[in-house]
């Protein structure tokens, strides 16, 4: 039998990943939902070693990521519910922060959307969210205020 995910539980995860996508990361896991990091993020440098960030319009998971080039550590297609780790989105477009939101679905269905509440403009961002509390598929998309899609990306996250 299945396991389901009950109002309530999404109503907690959506509550913990609102918290932990507000927080733009510095390179380490973000720090609990009761002790939320402000927000930044470091622009990309002039040179950015293309090799080491996703495709335009994709996002890559890892355990962390370097805050001063983007690059993702320790790949990950697949964590633990339980498990911290990192994103870097590459943008089909550079955009300010102010105009950047986090959409987060499990399984197919939206659980979040929030205001990345991060500062800065580029094209290149990377978060911590943070743990996913709950087993399934997890689909992060960035977009711009209007909704539309400037990267995705999924991951599992197992019991």
């Amino acid at each position: 039998m299945k396991p389901r995910f009950s109002t309530a539980s999404a109503l907690i995860v959506a509550t913990l990943l609102l918290a932990g996508c507000a927080a733009a990361a510095t390179g380490a896991p973000s720090a609990p939902a009761a002790a939320q990091p402000a927000a930044t993020d470091t622009p990309v440098p002039a040179a950015p070693n293309l090799a080491d960030l996703p495709p335009v319009g994709k996002i890559w998971f890892g355990s962390a990521f370097d805050a001063d080039t983007f690059a993702i550590s320790h790949r990950l297609t697949t964590v633990t519910a339980h498990e911290a780790f990192s994103f870097v989105a590459h943008l089909k477009k550079a955009i300010d922060g102010s105009k950047l939101a986090i959409r987060v679905s499990w399984n197919g269905q939206l659980v979040a959307t929030t205001a990345a509440n991060a500062t800065g403009t580029g094209d290149v961002w990377g978060f911590s969210p943070g743990p996913l509390f709950e087993a399934g598929t997890w689909r992060y998309d960035l977009t711009d205020i209007g909704g539309n899609v400037l990267a995705t990306g999924t991951i599992k996250a197992t019991p």
